[in-house]
């Protein structure tokens, strides 16, 4: 249990994919089967039910303590929620070994249906002997909030550097078999054996457009929407349809799949998985043929391969499974007017003539226009993930509206220096997430504005980041929300 406290405590500090993989791939070559079927349970999202309402546990722990109440209440208060502030009141300040994790989670799950004597018996006699990772992580299995999930791809990369395997083979085992492993079941998905070739490679993305210096008269080029939704690759293979993303892992859209039946065996298209928003189905757009019918089409030129796309796709006609429009361009000039009339993060440029291969870095171009920026205040922040995550807002008269919610990544001074405000200044708790007088200011950058009805801003910015944060600057300085519905693309 105490290796594992310690890997998910190290995977929410993690800063990007690559150092989790690192820590996972360092725990599964250790773990013994049946921990790693249970690791691999609660990483892949699978969660007990809720055995324990955080209030019982708060008072419970409180009573376990041994401390007067004003000092535990102090302690709960500077925590950023109250389940942490009961691991570091209750938890050793050392690491213990414990149980093995299979053992700790067949107790835990033991306690379904049990009374609250049976699970305050528990309670007392495990919750002391726990490190503090480690009481964090039960109390949050006991509560029903473990809220973190590996990423697929980057778990069956893990895997597969432990396994000596593909990582794209481990990544279908893990989408075929999601859920209850057992220790046998984490042997067979290492000994997976491949049934199909390999994903095909995704078109190469290219380098960034200098728009005065083009390579090449503007008529030899096609214009392709990118970043509406997440690059995929559908393959219709073993009489199914499969979604591989560039991300390194197979996706799941009923529709979609079920729709790509209908095309034929060994056909490979290149596109985007579009999900248009709650209840909807989702959408794939095709922008290339890679394969059809097992034949490569990589080597034939562009032109061939959207004229053989737009005839496999012709009978699938108003299903989940469209062509992305290709539009020739006349001018560079006209490419900010194709930007804002796609609604897409950004454009990719092909040569009508080029073929996929060999890669050629005269062939694909992308566009984006450069990144704007606004000035924001901080309304919330959520404190219970690695980095605060934070609601920032803009002026709208007299109110504040909130448009958008991004990671704080800044320097460790910086960010130490924000929570501490946080926690000293928050005027209401809701759960992790604290309400703040409206006194930050933060620098925004955003590569777009789009409509959202969902948002009550009635926008929503495209790729939001943290540029700056302005200790100094006074309300006034934040922009209006005019200001950015003003950037809207025209209808």
């Amino acid at each position: 249990m105490q290796r594992f406290a310690e890997l998910w405590t190290e995977l929410e500090r993690a800063a990007d994919p690559e150092q989790q993989h690192y820590a996972l791939e360092r725990y599964f070559r250790t773990a013994s089967p049946a921990d790693a079927a249970w690791a691999l349970r609660l990483l892949y999202g699978q969660r007990p039910q809720r055995l324990m309402t955080s209030a019982e546990i708060g008072t419970l722990a409180r009573r376990l303590s041994d401390l007067p109440l004003w000092l535990y209440a102090a302690g709960e208060a500077a925590a950023a929620d109250p389940l942490d502030a009961a691991a570091l009141l209750l938890g050793q300040p050392e690491a213990m070994d414990g149980p093995p994790l299979h053992l700790h989670m067949q107790r835990l799950l033991g306690l379904r249906g049990a009374d609250s004597a049976a699970r305050r018996a528990w309670a007392r006699e495990v919750w002391p002997q726990l490190s503090v990772e480690a009481l964090r992580l039960t109390l949050r299995l006991t509560a029903g909030r473990l809220r973190r999930r590996v990423r697929q791809g980057v778990l069956a990369r893990a895997l597969a550097a432990v396994a000596d395997r593909p990582a794209w083979l481990l990544a279908r085992a893990l989408a075929e078999h999601p859920g209850d492993w057992d220790a046998s079941g984490y042997r067979q998905l290492l000994d997976a054996v491949a049934d199909m070739p390999p994903p095909a490679a995704f078109s190469p993305p290219g380098d960034q457009l200098d728009p005065a210096r083009p390579p090449s008269p503007a008529e030899e080029w096609c214009v392709l929407p990118s970043g509406q939704g997440q690059r995929v690759l559908l393959m219709r293979r073993l009489d199914r349809c499969l979604l591989w993303s560039d991300e390194g892992e197979f996706l799941q859209a009923p529709a979609v799949a079920r729709a790509g039946t209908a095309l034929p065996e060994g056909t490979v298209l290149e596109g985007e998985l579009l999900h248009p928003g709650r209840g909807a189905e989702a959408r794939f757009a095709a922008s290339d043929l890679l394969e059809q019918a097992g034949e490569d089409l990589r080597p034939r030129p562009l032109a061939v391969r959207r004229q053989r796309l737009a005839n496999l796709l012709a009978p699938l006609a108003g299903g989940p499974i469209v062509p992305v429009a290709c539009l020739r361009l006349r001018a560079w000039s006209q490419l900010p007017e194709l930007w804002r009339q796609a609604k897409a993060t950004g454009l990719r440029l092909c040569r009508w003539d080029a073929p996929l291969v060999p890669v050629g870095a005269d062939r694909w171009l992308r566009y984006q226009p450069p990144a704007a920026t606004v000035e924001t205040v901080l309304l919330y922040a959520r404190l219970d993930g690695p980095v605060p995550e934070l609601s920032l807002a803009v002026r709208d008269g007299a109110q504040l509206v909130p448009i958008a919610r991004v990671a704080a990544q800044l320097p460790p001074e910086q960010q130490q220096a924000l929570l501490r405000w946080i926690r000293q200044q928050a005027t209401e708790r809701f759960g992790p997430v604290r309400m703040v007088p409206p006194a930050q200011v933060f620098t925004l950058r955003f590569r777009a504005v789009r409509p959202s009805r969902q948002h009550k801003a009635g926008l929503v910015l495209e790729q939001p980041e943290i540029e700056a944060w302005h200790q100094e600057r006074a309300l006034a300085a934040v922009d209006e929300l005019r200001a950015l519905t003003a950037r809207l693309p025209r209808s």
